[in-house]
């Protein structure tokens, strides 16, 4: 069935605020009124009155016709309405005898007798349309509505209207199926820029009977995001109704808030489907005069499509690479940063707020980078008043500082971001904050190293890298590099820490790729960058501080920073080359290293999960702990381990070994006396394993002994847990450094 007056809310007329005078909106509304209490020989009437009230009457604007929408003359606005009412015979003009003519075929029995066969063509195609715009107006804009059955009747094409017609025959049955009837625009006579009021009413009735049969034909609930289409005839569909709305918006912007808030709302819901070349200049030109006009007023009303509409647009320019006028861009930039100003727009829209961000960040490089240190000024105060790791914040910051060409932009924002991690509000860094420090920065310089990679691949010739590119990938990361080493932190221990995880992300991305073209140079400031952090992990590693936690009233710090440490060296130290591994300090290190892996509660899943019951919340919690980063690290940080051990025996130093004889002497003493004899070999022969490599490389490692029913939890993990440290050390020695 058709869409109904129930999908249109309980207004049966729409209210269009401040579109119109208030004073000629009850006489707008007058033929509306009239059609639904039945009361059409008054219509005529009332279109007087209307037209006397907009003094210089209405001309019919000439201009182009929408693809896909049903144009009919506005009865309401013609002198031919006048005409025909001469002819009708008022008494059987009413909404019961429209719909028997209708349906018999013949309209000439709503005129008087001697007027019913000598009238021409042209009045009795106008009577037709008069009542199709009743009818059509009663069946889908009003509370009264139409009976099913006579609905049905026409969208069956069950009567003579729909298959012989004096427009087309195909006029009825288009009309109550597609619900897309427009009506002819008619422009003030004084105001030619200005379309006639009565006539943008009527059309904005028309409009929202449309957008129903839209909603419900893609199946949009309200308020709702967009589904993504998979049916080609429902995407062929959308096609239309976007391209509709689109032209709507153009031609209706000046004259009704109700068309432009409606057609907005559906191109920003379907923002991913608009195509760049949809984005014309007068389309842009409109929206910002929107965006300027609500930033003013203080009204919003638009900012949330709008800016989505903005975030598309540039994101389609960063894909398509094609060149923009820099005005227009930087003007819908300067929209984009006021928007997110302090006790802007974006301080009572999230929506706002997160389409600002992500349009800021697409913009990213574009036209050159002139733009990029306003962005990044603009980013920077973003993060004065929001927490870091707000995801969407996130994400722009990330690929602002990948894409951007402007080495002044880079720092800024880079310096911004570390200072305000290393200036948090809490005075401990939690395991969670130190993974996104060191993606932040590992992601930044190692996606510019892949996009340097499959530049040169396009080109053919790694020596074309270079060209036009701004910013290569060496001196992005030295650049980031110096910025760390010029940004003096607080003094205490959260900002070394914050400092040393971006140090680490950056060694991370210079140790795992490397772009075309600058091999040599990269491996300069991987060897730079190794000195600094060897330096400033000696410096974290070897102290002793401990944080107070206010709220849990105990000491928290070493905890939390010791995994960051451990998270962090199992990230870069089985990679850094040997004269660089020779700079750390091995003994403080191995032995956080073992802490981590024998008391973290990010490591292994403890001796709680062994004396759980099996229920659902330990499964839960077990689940969070396994998908984490800092879990999914165990075998790098035991890999780090065994580097430190190879490289200290290598150089003739027993300071690994010393962890390694403690962390046995824990197995050792572990287990109560009646777990019985272990299958291990005897603890004390491990360390000659060092010596040799095992005989095959699949070979299993031997099983840690079933505890029996009488051995609590804690001791049996003990037992496992060194089991697990003497394994990986061992096997990182043979598998991963030999």
């Amino acid at each position: 069935m058709p869409a109904t007056v129930a999908s249109l809310g309980s207004l049966p007329l729409p209210d269009l605020g401040s579109t119109f005078d208030p004073k000629t909106l009850p006489w707008l509304q007058a033929p509306l009124r009239l059609i639904s209490l039945d009361l059409l020989p008054r219509i005529d009437r009332a279109v007087s009155i209307l037209r006397h009230r907009e003094l210089n009457g209405a001309i019919e604007r000439g201009g182009r016709r929408i693809p896909n929408l049903l144009y009919l003359p506005d009865p309401f606005q013609t002198a031919s309405l006048h005409l025909v009412y001469n002819h009708l015979n008022l008494e059987r003009f009413t909404i019961e005898n429209v719909r028997a003519a209708v349906q018999s075929g013949s309209l000439e029995g709503l005129l008087s007798a001697e007027d019913s066969k000598n009238l021409p063509a042209s009045i009795l195609s106008f009577l037709e349309s008069l009542c199709l715009v009743i009818l059509y107006i009663r069946a889908f804009a009003l509370p009264t509505g139409e009976p099913p059955e006579f609905i049905t009747k026409i969208c069956d094409k069950a009567i003579p209207p729909t298959t012989s017609s004096h427009f087309h025959s195909s006029l009825w049955y288009e009309a109550f199926t597609e619900h897309n009837v427009r009506l002819t625009d008619y422009q003030q006579a004084g105001s030619p820029q200005r379309m006639a009021p009565s006539n943008v009413y009527m059309n904005e009735v028309c409009e929202r009977i449309r957008l129903v049969k839209v909603r419900e034909d893609l199946g949009i609930k309200e308020g709702a995001e967009a589904q993504r289409i998979s049916d080609s005839e429902r995407g062929k569909r959308l096609g239309r109704s976007l391209l509709c709305s689109l032209l709507t918006f153009l031609d209706f912007a000046d004259d009704s808030a109700s068309i432009t808030t409606t057609n907005l709302h559906l191109l920003s819901t379907y923002h991913t489907h608009l195509p760049l070349s949809w984005f014309t200049l007068d389309f842009l030109n409109i929206t910002v005069r929107l965006a300027e006009r609500a930033i003013v007023t203080g009204r919003p009303d638009n900012l949330a499509s709008i800016t989505a509409l903005w975030s598309a647009w540039t994101r389609r320019l960063q894909v398509a690479k094609e060149k923009v006028d820099p005005e227009r861009l930087g003007r819908v930039m300067e929209l984009m940063g006021k928007c997110l100003e302090e006790g802007g727009p974006a301080r009572r829209d999230e929506k706002v707020k997160r389409n600002c961000w992500i349009g800021l960040g697409a913009c990213a490089g574009q036209s050159l980078g002139a733009h990029d240190l306003t962005i990044s000024t603009t980013l920077e105060n973003s993060l004065l008043n929001h927490p870091p790791d707000t995801p969407t914040l996130q994400a722009t910051i990330s690929h602002f500082l990948r894409a951007t060409r402007s080495r002044p932009a880079l720092v800024a924002l880079w310096s911004a971001y570390v200072r305000h991690w290393a200036r948090g509000p809490a005075p401990v860094l939690t395991a969670d904050d130190a993974v996104i420090v060191v993606r932040m920065g590992e992601s930044v310089v190692a996606s510019r190293a892949r996009d340097a990679k499959k530049r040169a691949k396009e080109k053919g010739a790694a020596k074309d890298v270079r060209e036009n590119e701004g910013l290569n990938p060496a001196e992005a990361a030295e650049a980031m590099r110096v910025a760390l080493l010029d940004w003096q932190d607080d003094g205490t221990r959260r900002g070394r820490v914050v400092g040393l995880l971006a140090a680490g992300g950056i060694l991370r991305a210079l140790q795992t790729v490397t772009p075309a073209g600058q091999a040599g140079r990269w491996k300069e400031e991987r060897v730079t960058m190794e000195e600094v952090f060897a330096e400033w992990l000696n410096a974290v590693a070897g102290s002793g501080e401990k944080v107070e936690n206010e709220e849990s009233g105990g000491v928290e710090g070493d905890v939390i920073d010791e995994d960051a440490i451990s998270f962090l060296a199992g990230e870069c130290v089985p990679k850094m080359f040997a004269d660089s591994v020779a700079r750390l300090d091995i003994r403080p290190l191995l032995s956080r290293l073992t802490a981590f892996l024998l008391t973290s509660r990010h490591a292994i899943p403890g001796p709680e999960f062994l004396r759980a019951d099996g229920a659902d919340e330990d499964a839960t919690r077990l689940r969070a702990r396994i998908e984490s980063e800092l879990f999914k690290g165990i075998g790098r940080v035991s890999r780090a381990m065994a580097r430190l051990v190879y490289e200290a025996r290598k150089s003739g130093e027993e300071a690994g070994l010393e962890v390694v004889r403690g962390t046995v002497e824990f197995r050792r003493q572990g287990p109560p006396t009646n777990m019985g004899k272990s299958r291990l070999a005897d603890p004390q022969e491990r360390p000659v394993l060092l010596h040799r490599r095992p005989p095959r490389r699949h070979v299993r490692p031997a099983r840690c002994p079933r505890p029996e029913a009488s051995v609590d939890g804690d001791s049996a993990w003990r037992v496992f847990v060194s089991w697990f440290i003497w394994n990986n050390i061992v096997r990182g020695k043979f598998y991963g450094l030999s």
